[in-house]
Parts: structure tokens; sequence; C-alpha cells
């Protein structure tokens, strides 16, 4: 891709990759996300990096860029795992919590792409498998098969 095909590409594009970050980081960050990777992949594309397949790269970025604002503020993931946190006398249990979040994130960042949007757009979104599906274009049979694999994948880690 050239950077002369980047906003063609985007503007087909964008609404799904708006989708995809609000599944992840939910809907008050995603445009946020959006913005950012869109940055991240222009400034890329100035340097003269090849880029074959757009979308799929495109994805990506707002991918790496949505976990990192989780890990920026991890207690945002997911309230009731803040209430927990502050609800909490005991150190020692907070700390193996927060330890917990920070292995769980990890592991999430490892997935592929269309399992990590579907496991947090629905973990840390609450979004049921009909909505997921809705806004990433697939049936909801694909989304309950993403979740699945992905669930495995996280708790073998």
């Amino acid at each position: 891709m050239t950077a002369e095909e980047f906003g063609p590409v985007v503007a087909l594009h964008r609404r799904r990759l708006l989708g995809y970050a609000r599944g992840i980081v939910g809907y008050d960050r995603g445009e946020d996300v959006v913005q950012t990777a869109l940055l991240r992949a222009w400034e890329q594309l100035l340097t003269g990096s090849p880029v074959r397949d757009p979308v799929p790269w495109l994805f990506k970025i707002v991918k790496h860029t949505a976990i990192n604002v989780l890990k920026s503020a991890p207690a945002r993931l997911d309230v009731r795992l803040t209430d927990q946190l502050s609800a909490r006398a005991d150190v020692v249990a907070d700390a193996e919590l927060a330890d917990e979040l920070g292995r769980a994130l990890t592991a999430i960042a490892a997935l592929p792409a269309s399992q990590s949007s579907v496991l947090l757009a629905s973990a840390a979104g609450g979004l049921k498998p009909r909505a997921i599906a809705a806004e990433l274009g697939v049936t909801s049979g694909t989304v309950r098969m993403l979740l699945h694999r992905a669930r495995t994948t996280v708790r073998s880690t």
C-alpha cells in the first residue's frame, strides 16, 4: 500500500476499525485508539515500509494500540476488578489480583486479532455474541467459536 492509497482504504474500513477498537477498550475510548493507530500507520507508510495486505495490517495496529491503552490504565479494563481491588484490605491479595490482570493482558495481547477482539468485546465491553457479530460483520457462530478458542488459550497460560 502506498501513501496515496491510505485514505481510501481507511475510509472503506474505518467503521470496522472503530467497532474493533471499541470492542477492546470500550465505547468512550475507541475513537482515540483508532486515531492514534491511524497516525502510527501513516507514520510507518511515510518511512517507506512495504505493506502488502493493508486491512489486516491496520487491524493489527489498532489491536496493539488498544492493548497499550489498556496496559497504561489496567484498572479501567473491568470495573468489577477495580471494585475488588479497592474493597480489599489485604495488600497481598491486591498484588496477586493485579499480577493476574497483567498475565491476562499479556495472554490476550498474544492472541490472534480476531480472538482478542471478540474476547475483549465480550469480557470488557459486556457485549453479547450477536452484537459482536454485527459489529465485526461475521456470524454469531463465528464469534462463539472465536470466544471459545480465546478463552481456552488464555486459561492455559
